[in-house]
């Protein structure tokens, strides 16, 4: 058996990756690889602005057909813009298959850039404000600043002063030159009739030839060195985010050991941070962490609140935590069945199947077949944690992001 998903490029550069099941529901994911990064200085914001446009109307679906073709018998259909890409997916029963996916490709393909503008434009401004609303959101945009170089450095969905000046011109630049074959990917996941694969390929097809664009706002990396950003506000507790930058990872055995990584430290409850500040201390209600995987940049997140006369009290014994280096066979073996228990769950689920089958091959050019991760899984040693343990945290400064008391 391979261990390789097999990914088919068509003629126009699209990507098609098709994993069939028995399940009587058939899942869409087409995943653009240009993301906020990829925004000129006058299309700031223009990634968010033509997501939300393509799932509101296009040429061959006018609004109200395109949400009833995208909530058919049960359909979901969402979409997300990061820094990397834009994710457009639906899910819904296989017999209404082409009903939701002929909708989603239409609409990624030729949306509506112009009539829609001023009315999704409040839209999305209230959604800025929102975002604004929160002390730790404020607190992360001002620290991108610092941890980043290039286009991570921008939030997502750009200023309420940069949305306000996108023009219909500006969002048909983005659409026009990103929207291209060479930067698509189409995952489907699920049942499908043979006639049903060669409708998805006919429709991959439709999009336009060129060339595979870049980030245009330079090199996006981690800034050199570390940072601290506080933010005041009116709470109760003291909020942190620690940001530990590494160098990028690349191959099936570094994702893996990555992912045991973040179980054996971040899950609750039985990751150590967790048993540690919480169970141990009792310094925390909860304490997470997780991997930071971005295109061009990997790193690890710890996040926790507590109150704000424990807060160096917390760091102290975290900074002990993980210098201590403390990785037994138990921990590892335990969590090395976790994340592939993870694995059954997320090839159980069709959207979450699709969507990450369509950003793996995104970001590292290739897809692991289930049986093939399960086995690089196994292959994963104690020594192997340990060595991307110190990558991160041996002598590694993190960047700091913390929201205070006033």
């Amino acid at each position: 058996m391979s261990a390789l998903v097999p990914v088919s490029t068509l003629s126009n550069g699209v990507r098609l990756i098709i994993q069939p099941s028995d399940r009587p529901i058939t899942s869409l994911a087409i995943l653009v690889t240009a993301g906020s990064t990829y925004e000129r200085a006058n299309e700031y914001g223009a990634a968010h602005f033509v997501e939300h446009l393509c799932m509101r109307e296009s040429e061959g679906y006018p609004e109200e057909a395109m949400r009833i073709a995208t909530t058919y018998g049960g359909t979901e259909a969402n979409a997300m813009t990061s820094h990397d890409e834009t994710i457009y997916h639906a899910t819904g029963p296989a017999v209404y298959a082409r009903v939701f996916m002929g909708a989603l490709f239409d609409g990624v393909r030729r949306p509506v850039l112009d009539d829609n503008i001023l009315t999704e434009r409040g839209a999305i401004l209230s959604e800025l404000q929102e975002r604004q609303d929160s002390a730790m959101f404020r607190a992360r945009s001002r620290a991108q600043k610092k941890m980043f170089r290039g286009g991570y450095a921008r939030e997502i969905g750009g200023s309420c002063s940069e949305v306000v000046k996108l023009k219909p011109t500006d969002l048909k630049a983005f659409h026009t030159r990103n929207y291209v074959g060479s930067n698509i990917i189409v995952s489907v996941s699920g049942a499908m009739t043979p006639q049903l694969r060669r409708w998805i390929r006919t429709q991959a097809l439709k999009f336009p030839k060129g060339k595979a664009t870049k980030p245009t706002n330079g090199e996006t990396r981690w800034a050199v060195a570390a940072s601290t950003t506080t933010v005041t506000d009116a709470v109760q507790m003291t909020s942190v985010q620690l940001v530990y930058s590494m160098s990028h990872l690349r191959t099936p055995k570094q994702l893996a050991t990555m992912n045991v990584l973040s179980d054996l430290l971040g899950s609750m409850p039985k990751g150590k941070l967790f048993t540690e500040l919480r169970d141990k201390h009792g310094l925390v209600y909860d304490v997470h962490g997780h991997q930071l995987m971005h295109r061009f940049v990997s790193g690890f997140m710890i996040s926790y609140k507590t109150e704000a006369s424990k807060a160096k009290e917390v760091r102290l014994i975290l900074s002990n935590l993980l210098d201590k280096r403390d990785v037994t066979l138990f921990d590892v073996e335990h969590s090395k069945a976790t994340v592939k228990g993870s694995l059954l769950w997320q090839s159980d689920d069709l959207v979450a199947s699709s969507v990450s089958t369509g950003v793996t091959a995104a970001h590292y050019g290739y897809v692991i077949s289930d049986s093939a991760a399960y086995r690089i899984i196994d292959e994963v040693t104690v020594d192997d944690v340990r060595k991307m343990w110190d990558q991160l945290f041996w002598g590694n400064t993190p960047h700091c992001v913390q929201v205070v008391p006033k």
